[in-house]
């Protein structure tokens, strides 16, 4: 089953599929880091998604883990 990763960048909202949840993770990680506000990622359906705050959390870990 695919990833999906929910994010806008600007004025768009954008929608990306992603093949493993490492790599939905890495781009969501990603697109935070460029100051795009990632607000769904989980499998299957786009409505299907972990909370905007858990995402926030995932994000911590992935800055904390550059230090």
């Amino acid at each position: 089953m695919k990833w999906h990763v929910s994010y806008v960048a600007g004025e768009t909202a954008s929608l990306e599929w992603h093949l493993t949840p490492e790599m939905a993770i890495e781009s969501a990680c990603r697109h935070m880091d460029v100051g795009h506000t990632v607000f769904g990622m989980g499998i299957g359906e786009p409505s299907d998604s972990i909370s905007p705050e858990y995402i926030k959390r995932i994000y911590a870990i992935w800055v904390k883990g550059d230090e």
